[in-house]
């Protein structure tokens, strides 16, 4: 993916991230391709290049995000039409970070406490991925994406799946402020 990152606007309650002038580039190709790139972008590519094959009518880059902080949603937009708004909350607990996946399938860590963590700055990463910084210190996760748009697509599910979690561990989620 090649695409500019653009401020749209910036108000006191959001800012507006918009992406233009992207172009689609197949990545697919072998390690020793990325052999001379920095070893993040290149882990990056060797996972996107085992990722299954997604569906090739979806698109992946968003033409436009926007961090609501009074309403405590990061709006995420695609070619496609599909508009997704991620809960700040949403967003924290299901972070791409080693510390809440782990380095391996059961390896995950359940993350508590989370109801009114909010978001302070969305930083673009290239242009994959953005990386959010939470006010509870967290900023490891690089949201590619392809993981955005999976959360978006899998989003009750995830949710539901996170609540379950919570339910069995023994935890009660506190109302948001």
């Amino acid at each position: 993916m090649r695409c500019d990152f653009r401020a749209a606007s910036s108000a006191p309650t959001g800012i507006a991230l918009r992406l233009s002038r992207c172009e689609q580039r197949s990545y697919r190709s072998s390690a020793a391709t990325f052999a001379g790139w920095g070893p993040l972008v290149r882990q990056a590519m060797l996972l996107y290049e085992r990722a299954p094959a997604r569906d090739p009518g979806k698109k992946m880059t968003p033409t436009e995000i926007k961090l609501r902080t009074t309403s405590r949603l990061l709006v995420v937009s695609y070619e496609d039409d599909a508009t997704f708004e991620y809960t700040f909350e949403y967003l924290r607990v299901h972070s791409p970070s080693a510390e809440v996946k782990g380095h391996g399938p059961g390896q995950e860590t359940l993350q508590t406490g989370k109801e009114n963590v909010a978001i302070t700055a969305v930083e673009p990463i290239g242009h994959y991925a953005v990386r959010l910084v939470f006010d509870d210190g967290h900023n490891t996760g690089l949201y590619s994406w392809p993981y955005l748009r999976e959360l978006g697509d899998n989003m009750a599910s995830n949710w539901q799946s996170y609540l379950d979690r919570l339910q069995a561990a023994g935890y009660a989620r506190s109302k948001s402020e």
